[in-house]
């Protein structure tokens, strides 16, 4: 019969039928087992005392290894033998153990030592190690041979016990494992032969997993065993695909030898990652600079720092000798831009958005934008913007999938192996396991020298009239060419082709969505029209995307624009003031320092409310992240183009390498200027909880608190009333209000951390990795729980009501199973109905009708509704969240 009963579980066993094959022969069973052991114990003790190069003499160690094999094959395959035998095997490994006992414990405290000192080399720090006698090296080895051949026979036992007693594949797989994980934690990399043996001993666990495993384990049955369904294979036949296996592997070693072999660009980022971490302490730590997908504002909390090096960067200028060229100020090295502002958060654009950016950049990358316009419209300024620089920088402490780069970024030093381009704003590693430590750009210098793209390329079509004129040989010099008469008139046609020409009054978007008519592109050479055209449409692109608000927020900030006297003055034509958009940058910043107040603990956002104007009209408290989002905001309202970035600010001032703390961790303003590119604005007030707001990035002494008589008024923007009592959200907080890293155990993002901050940072990011984990865990369960109910109510209502009606069958056996076990009152019997309705579900051509699986399913509610409402709690919270029956 198909309907059976499982002698060991004690449940009914509904299966398709069984292929009833015969049992393997003795001898079959012990060249199975036998290789499956030996690959196992060969691989395995072979890799760990391999890797770790303790001394064991091969001849003596095979011959103990075969002696323990052919015990262990004994122990397990042969049956009805006499308890006596075992007993005697089991006491004569304890009387070796006794005879050489001191030389076991010398060899075990050896091979310890051994790999002791291979930690004490990785991780560079000195571990004890086991005291041991002075010993000639022959005598060493015959020590650690004895602990080998010794530790063979309980290794070769248990193994077997898992393979042979216990049918699990996984219990093996994790005891061979086991002895491979402590050399490859620190990439000791064992020899080839032993690895080669574990890795075919790992394929013929996966191959034998059907048969031996233990949905599929073999039932034997009066000198016959069942072989399930697809998984009939005979264990014998394995012993063809190790000897396949084997031969694959020799001719890989044959064809591809390890000297020729460059490893697949995956594998080596898998193996940096496993060697050099995969920066889940940055992870975990979080905070700014710390991510490159988005920006969660609504977890935003209190912040903190240890003052440990994150990063350590290099400038290097080259042949110029000029003072303020050697890292002369604070420089900006950008991890994220965020494009899109949802009220709670900082999104990237969406796929359409990027898709559409692909296709009108054809090629072309914002990233690059300096170096563009320097080779194709020339330099117009003669500051360091002229001068181009090398910045290397080594990541020593923060995300290594993030990178950290300047603005002014040439397209030439972007490597495409460590560097991939991200949207329009920022670039990261390719490499998702190991991410890029150390990487090397040429960037150009920044300046606060702005042009609009009417500006830029109307110089630049000038430019190339006047090269056009000198190339006719009627001019000896440039003087010439722009004192003449054709050059006079050609500018003449040129302004009247200018954005506001007539006089009129325009918007800087206006200005800014100027094209070269196609009169004059004609002067331009075909790179410069290529690069003119992407320019022009990547500009509306901006004024389409980066000037993105909410409805009732632009309303809102319009008039909060409006209240304090934020304009943006916008000339025409050749008198546009390309500067103002800085000169609001500098109005904003101001208004925002007046009435909004720095602190690291600012108030969680409400549930249900935007982000900047709970920042601007209740808490006014907040850090850089709270002063560059509503900063962002105020600059969109107002029509200038702008978008959220963070990174790290690099202090200015010191030559040869410079040491990034994580305290200037920062968020920071890019303003697009169409003749210029993405411009990054500092709004965050400096202090000594801001040292990344500071003009050189460094930590700012706190101001004694001002007397009466030293007290003077200074003229800022009127702030707004306060909306509350609170002292900290009043804007006449004086800085000593302001918490300080003197004043709690951990340091601010503005200041040097506290005495003690070190240690303190470590024991809260210990924290918050426990934390973490738990969490991590708890989601987990909660998502394997879903998962299971899911699962289960879709097996329920299949269309297949017979596969339906079995699916609840078997859930209801796992019930009374249940009930029986934990219940001791629990005496009710399944309905006899219910089996007769399975068989005919399980064995019938008919299909169920719905009234004939409606009794399943009345049975599995009236079950669960009695464990629920009877099982002791711990019991009912197991069936929950264990086998998830309830």
């Amino acid at each position: 019969m198909a309907l059976k009963r499982n002698r060991e579980a004690g449940e009914a066993l509904l299966d398709k039928p069984r292929i009833l094959s015969a049992e393997p022969g003795a001898l079959s069973q012990w060249l199975f087992y036998g290789a499956l052991l030996l690959l196992g114990t060969l691989g395995a003790l072979g890799c760990f005392f391999g890797a770790f190069q303790v001394p064991v003499a091969p001849v003596p160690a095979a011959l103990c290894g075969i002696a323990c094999l052919l015990a262990c094959l004994f122990l397990f395959l042969v049956k009805n033998q006499p308890w006596a035998v075992s007993l005697a095997l089991i006491g004569l490994w304890v009387g070796v153990v006794a005879l050489f006992f001191r030389d076991l414990v010398q060899g075990c405290a050896h091979t310890v030592n051994r790999v002791l000192q291979a930690y004490s080399e990785k991780f560079g720090i000195a571990l004890p190690s086991l005291a041991v006698d002075t010993l000639s090296p022959s005598v060493m080895e015959r020590q650690c041979t004895v602990f080998f051949c010794l530790l063979t026979f309980p290794f070769l036992f248990f193994l077997g016990w898992f393979l042979v007693g216990k049918r699990s594949c996984l219990g093996a797989f994790l005891l061979s494992g086991l002895m491979l994980l402590f050399p490859m934690i620190i990439s000791l990399v064992p020899p080839g032969l032993y690895l080669g043996a574990l890795l075919l001993f790992w394929l013929a666990l996966l191959l034998t997993a059907p048969t031996l495993g233990r949905r599929h384990r073999l039932l034997e049955e009066g000198g016959r065993f069942h072989a399930a369904g697809t998984a009939a294979a005979r264990p014998a036949m394995l012993l063809t695909v190790l000897g396949a296996g084997i031969l694959c592997m020799g001719l890989a070693s044959l064809l591809f030898p390890q000297g020729a072999y460059q490893r697949p660009q995956i594998a080596a980022d898998l193996r940096d990652g496993l060697t050099q971490g995969f920066g889940i302490q940055a992870a975990l730590r979080g905070g700014v600079g710390s991510g490159n997908g988005r920006v969660n504002l609504d977890a935003l909390g209190t912040r903190s720092y240890t003052g440990e090096t994150v990063l350590r960067v290099k400038y290097d200028w080259g042949d110029s000798q000029r003072e303020e060229f050697v890292n002369g100020e604070k420089d900006y090295l950008k991890s994220f831009a965020g494009s899109v502002y949802t009220g709670h958060s900082w999104e990237r654009l969406s796929q359409e958005d990027e898709a559409q950016l692909e296709e009108l950049l054809n090629g072309t990358h914002p990233q690059t934008l300096a170096d563009l316009f320097q080779e194709g419209f020339g330099n117009y300024s003669t500051t360091r913007a002229s001068i181009p620089y090398t910045l290397s920088v080594e990541n020593v402490g923060a995300s290594p999938r993030c990178l950290y780069l300047p603005y002014g970024l040439t397209a030439e030093s972007v490597d495409p192996e460590s560097m991939e381009y991200v949207e329009d704003g920022f670039l990261q590693s390719p490499r998702f396991f190991s991410g890029t430590r150390s990487y090397e750009v040429e960037a150009w210098g920044r300046t606060d020298f702005v042009m609009t793209y009417s500006g830029r390329a109307s110089s630049a079509v000038a430019n190339a009239y006047a090269g056009s004129l000198l190339a006719t040989g009627q001019f000896s010099s440039w003087e010439q060419v722009v004192a003449s008469t054709d050059m006079r008139e050609f500018m003449e046609t040129l302004s009247q082709e200018m954005p506001g020409s007539q006089g009129e009054s325009l918007s800087l978007e206006e200005v800014e969505r100027w094209t070269i008519p196609s009169s004059l592109i004609g002067y331009l050479s075909p790179e410069q029209q290529d690069l003119a055209r992407s320019l022009e449409a990547y500009n509306r692109f901006v004024y389409e995307h980066y000037t993105q608000l909410p409805d009732s927020l632009r309303q809102t900030l319009e008039q909060y624009l409006l209240d304090n006297h934020l304009v943006l003055t916008v000339g025409n034509g050749f008198s546009v003031s390309d500067s103002s958009p800085l000169m609001l940058a500098q109005q904003i910043a101001s208004t925002l320092a007046a009435q909004c107040v720095y602190t690291l603990s600012p108030p969680s956002l409400p549930e249900g409310q935007d982000f900047v104007e709970y920042f601007l009209f209740q808490s006014r408290q907040g850090y850089c992240v709270h002063f560059a989002t509503a900063a962002v905001a105020l600059f969109r309202a107002a029509g200038v183009p702008a978008r959220y970035a963070e990174g790290y600010a690099v202090p200015s001032g010191e030559e040869g390498w410079v040491d990034v703390p994580d305290y200037n961790a920062h968020a920071w303003v890019e303003i697009y200027m169409g003749g210029t590119g993405w411009i990054p604005v500092e709004v965050t007030p400096a202090g000594p909880d801001a040292p990344a707001a500071s003009e050189d990035a460094r930590p700012v002494a706190e101001p004694a608190a001002p007397t009466p008589e030293a007290a003077s008024p200074t003229p800022t923007p009127t702030p707004l009333p306060s909306p509350s009592a609170s002292p900290a959200a009043s804007p006449s907080a004086s800085p000593s209000a302001e918490p300080s890293p003197s004043a709690s155990p951990s340091s601010a993002p503005g200041g040097a951390p506290a005495a003690g901050g070190r240690t303190s940072g470590r024991a809260w990011g210990a924290a918050a990795g426990a934390a973490g984990g738990l969490l991590l865990l708890l989601g987990a369960l909660l998502f394997r729980r879903r998962l299971i109910l899911a699962r289960r109510n879709r097996r329920f209502a299949q269309p297949d009501r017979n596969q339906a009606a079995l699916a609840l069958y078997a859930h209801i056996l796992g019930l009374q199973q249940a009930a029986l076990a934990h219940l001791p009152a629990w005496r009710r019997e399944l309905p006899q109905e219910l089996e007769s309705l399975a068989l005919k579900a399980r064995f019938s051509q008919h299909t169920l009708s719905q009234e004939e699986l409606q009794p399943f399913q009345r049975e599995a509610l009236l079950l669960e509704d009695a464990l629920r409402r009877n099982l002791p709690p711990l019991w009912r919270l197991w069936l929950q969240w264990g086998p998830a029956l309830l």
